[in-house]
């Protein structure tokens, strides 16, 4: 069963019943839902749930317990830069995350009301989608360290946007991303465009991805390997 949210207002208390009325529900998709506040979501079934919200206001996403997820999906429209906060308490199949933007995302993996750490709880994440303004490969770096076992990575390169990343840690190749040494077989970048800064991005991987099969650079329709 597939359920789609477009648009539309709930109570918290209606959210909850909907949901726990969908015994058999697959697949969840919500956009721009309005009312509820935080959206809490627990699901026996659940093995895809796609979320977005582009109003100013910042939406909250919590998944309690999810325990057949495989997908989190995060899609954008043109006009926002990741109004959303996710937080994910239990999801322990889940293989495929994103797209999100590392220096402005909120997401938050807990073990019941204590955070641990990415490493822990993201090792069963195989394919990860990041947004990028092609200025923060730092941060991209540091997220990569969150999933150890990460086998197919996609980077979406946005229009350029200024932003304050003076408290990225940078790459020590003394200290390697374990998905870098055993794991991350292939890398695509969309919209690239070929800027000084975001040919650091291929450059990187080409150097320190270890087990590196493929890499792709796309410009519109046109790919490049």
């Amino acid at each position: 069963m597939q359920l789609t949210l477009f648009y539309i207002s709930f109570s918290v208390d209606g959210f909850h019943r909907l949901l726990s009325g969908c015994h058999a529900l697959e697949s969840l998709d919500m956009s721009d839902v309005r009312g509820v506040g935080c959206l809490h979501v627990s699901s026996r079934t659940l093995r895809s749930i796609g979320f977005h919200d582009s109003a100013s206001k910042k939406a909250e996403l919590v998944i309690e317990d999810a325990p057949r997820l495989v997908r989190l999906l995060l899609p954008f429209g043109f006009l926002d830069y990741d109004c959303v906060s996710i937080r994910v308490i239990r999801v322990p199949k889940l293989e495929i995350l994103g797209p999100f933007l590392p220096v402005l995302s909120k997401l938050l993996v807990s073990q019941e009301i204590h955070p641990i750490s990415f490493a822990n709880c993201m090792r069963t994440v195989k394919v990860l989608s990041l947004r990028s303004f092609g200025l923060e490969l730092d941060a991209v770096l540091n997220i990569l360290g969150w999933f150890p076992f990460l086998e197919k990575l996609y980077i979406i390169f946005h229009k350029h946007k200024e932003m304050n990343n003076g408290n990225e840690h940078r790459y020590d190749p003394l200290h390697p991303i374990e998905c870098l040494e055993t794991h991350l077989k292939k890398v695509v970048f969309k919209s690239f465009v070929g800027h000084d800064k975001q040919v650091n991005f291929p450059t990187f991987f080409i150097l320190n991805a270890k087990v590196l099969k493929k890499l792709n650079l796309m410009y519109m329709v046109a790919v490049y390997q």
